[in-house]
Protein backbone atom coordinates (compact mmCIF):
# COMPACT_ATOMS: atom_id res chain seq x y z
CA UNK A 1 0.00 0.00 0.00
CA UNK A 2 1.38 3.44 -0.87
CA UNK A 3 2.41 5.33 2.25
CA UNK A 4 2.41 9.04 3.06
CA UNK A 5 5.81 9.36 1.36
CA UNK A 6 4.15 8.57 -1.99
CA UNK A 7 2.47 11.98 -2.24
CA UNK A 8 5.26 13.65 -4.28
CA UNK A 9 5.10 10.80 -6.83
CA UNK A 10 1.31 11.00 -7.02
CA UNK A 11 1.50 14.78 -7.43
CA UNK A 12 3.99 14.34 -10.29
CA UNK A 13 1.74 11.75 -11.98
CA UNK A 14 -1.71 13.27 -11.32
CA UNK A 15 -0.94 16.98 -10.77
CA UNK A 16 -3.61 18.62 -8.57
CA UNK A 17 -5.47 15.29 -8.28
CA UNK A 18 -2.48 13.52 -6.71
CA UNK A 19 -3.59 13.69 -3.06
CA UNK A 20 -7.09 12.51 -3.98
CA UNK A 21 -5.80 9.59 -6.07
CA UNK A 22 -3.43 8.53 -3.29
CA UNK A 23 -6.36 8.55 -0.85
CA UNK A 24 -8.46 6.41 -3.23
CA UNK A 25 -5.62 3.93 -3.75
CA UNK A 26 -5.03 3.62 -0.01
CA UNK A 27 -8.76 3.08 0.58
CA UNK A 28 -8.78 0.32 -2.05
CA UNK A 29 -5.93 -1.42 -0.26
CA UNK A 30 -7.67 -1.04 3.10
CA UNK A 31 -11.07 -2.24 1.90
CA UNK A 32 -10.15 -4.88 -0.66
CA UNK A 33 -6.46 -5.72 -0.20
CA UNK A 34 -5.95 -4.80 -3.87
CA UNK A 35 -4.58 -1.59 -5.32
CA UNK A 36 -1.56 -0.03 -7.01
CA UNK A 37 2.02 -0.53 -5.85
CA UNK A 38 4.79 2.07 -5.98
CA UNK A 39 7.24 1.09 -8.73
CA UNK A 40 10.91 1.90 -8.17
CA UNK A 41 14.13 1.55 -10.11
CA UNK A 42 17.63 2.15 -8.76
CA UNK A 43 16.15 3.40 -5.47
CA UNK A 44 13.97 6.03 -7.19
CA UNK A 45 10.16 5.97 -7.39
CA UNK A 46 9.27 6.01 -11.09
CA UNK A 47 5.57 5.17 -11.23
CA UNK A 48 2.61 3.27 -9.89
CA UNK A 49 0.95 0.14 -11.14
CA UNK A 50 -1.42 -2.49 -9.97
CA UNK A 51 -5.00 -3.62 -9.90
CA UNK A 52 -8.43 -2.30 -9.18
CA UNK A 53 -11.48 -4.43 -8.66
CA UNK A 54 -13.61 -4.17 -11.79
CA UNK A 55 -16.92 -3.37 -10.16
CA UNK A 56 -19.55 -3.97 -12.82
CA UNK A 57 -16.91 -5.47 -15.08
CA UNK A 58 -15.36 -8.91 -15.44
CA UNK A 59 -12.04 -9.42 -13.66
CA UNK A 60 -9.36 -7.15 -12.26
CA UNK A 61 -8.39 -3.92 -13.98
CA UNK A 62 -4.63 -3.52 -14.41
CA UNK A 63 -3.09 -0.11 -14.91
CA UNK A 64 0.29 1.60 -14.89
CA UNK A 65 1.41 5.20 -14.81
CA UNK A 66 5.08 6.16 -15.10
CA UNK A 67 7.01 9.39 -14.87
CA UNK A 68 8.24 10.52 -18.30
CA UNK A 69 11.38 8.56 -19.12
CA UNK A 70 12.96 6.67 -21.97
CA UNK A 71 12.88 2.89 -21.84
CA UNK A 72 9.50 2.55 -20.16
CA UNK A 73 8.30 -0.16 -22.53
CA UNK A 74 10.57 -2.76 -20.91
CA UNK A 75 9.44 -1.68 -17.44
CA UNK A 76 5.75 -1.77 -18.36
CA UNK A 77 6.12 -5.23 -19.90
CA UNK A 78 8.11 -6.52 -16.91
CA UNK A 79 5.69 -5.08 -14.36
CA UNK A 80 2.50 -6.29 -16.08
CA UNK A 81 3.89 -9.79 -16.57
CA UNK A 82 4.93 -10.00 -12.90
CA UNK A 83 1.64 -8.50 -11.67
CA UNK A 84 -0.44 -10.96 -13.71
CA UNK A 85 1.57 -13.89 -12.34
CA UNK A 86 1.09 -12.56 -8.80
CA UNK A 87 -2.68 -12.17 -9.26
CA UNK A 88 -2.95 -15.70 -10.66
CA UNK A 89 -0.80 -17.31 -7.96
CA UNK A 90 -1.95 -15.35 -4.89
CA UNK A 91 -5.53 -14.35 -5.71
CA UNK A 92 -6.40 -17.19 -8.14
CA UNK A 93 -7.61 -14.59 -10.63
CA UNK A 94 -7.77 -15.47 -14.32
CA UNK A 95 -9.69 -12.52 -15.83
CA UNK A 96 -8.09 -9.12 -16.43
CA UNK A 97 -8.84 -5.97 -18.36
CA UNK A 98 -7.22 -2.63 -19.08
CA UNK A 99 -8.59 0.70 -20.25
CA UNK A 100 -6.44 2.74 -22.59
CA UNK A 101 -6.94 6.45 -23.05
CA UNK A 102 -6.26 7.93 -26.48
CA UNK A 103 -2.52 8.27 -27.01
CA UNK A 104 -1.55 5.11 -25.09
CA UNK A 105 -0.86 3.05 -28.20
CA UNK A 106 2.57 1.90 -26.95
CA UNK A 107 1.01 0.44 -23.80
CA UNK A 108 -1.69 -1.13 -25.96
CA UNK A 109 0.94 -2.90 -28.08
CA UNK A 110 2.65 -4.20 -24.92
CA UNK A 111 -0.66 -5.53 -23.57
CA UNK A 112 -1.45 -7.19 -26.91
CA UNK A 113 2.00 -8.85 -26.94
CA UNK A 114 1.23 -10.25 -23.47
CA UNK A 115 -2.07 -11.67 -24.75
CA UNK A 116 -4.70 -8.96 -24.21
CA UNK A 117 -7.14 -8.35 -27.05
CA UNK A 118 -9.36 -5.39 -27.86
CA UNK A 119 -12.93 -5.63 -26.59
CA UNK A 120 -14.62 -2.39 -27.60
CA UNK A 121 -14.82 1.08 -26.11
CA UNK A 122 -16.01 2.44 -22.77
CA UNK A 123 -16.14 6.12 -21.84
CA UNK A 124 -13.86 7.07 -24.73
CA UNK A 125 -11.24 4.48 -23.81
CA UNK A 126 -10.25 1.25 -25.54
CA UNK A 127 -10.92 -1.82 -23.39
CA UNK A 128 -8.57 -4.79 -23.67
CA UNK A 129 -9.19 -8.16 -22.02
CA UNK A 130 -7.16 -11.19 -21.05
CA UNK A 131 -8.45 -14.51 -19.82
CA UNK A 132 -5.98 -17.17 -18.76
Amino acid sequence: MPGDGALPLYAALYAELGARQLMIDRQDWGRHGIGPWILSRDGRDIGIGGFRIGFGDDGLEISTRFLPDDGQADLIDEFITAALTYAEDVWNEDRFFARLAPGQSATGRILENIGFSADGQAEGQTVLRLRR
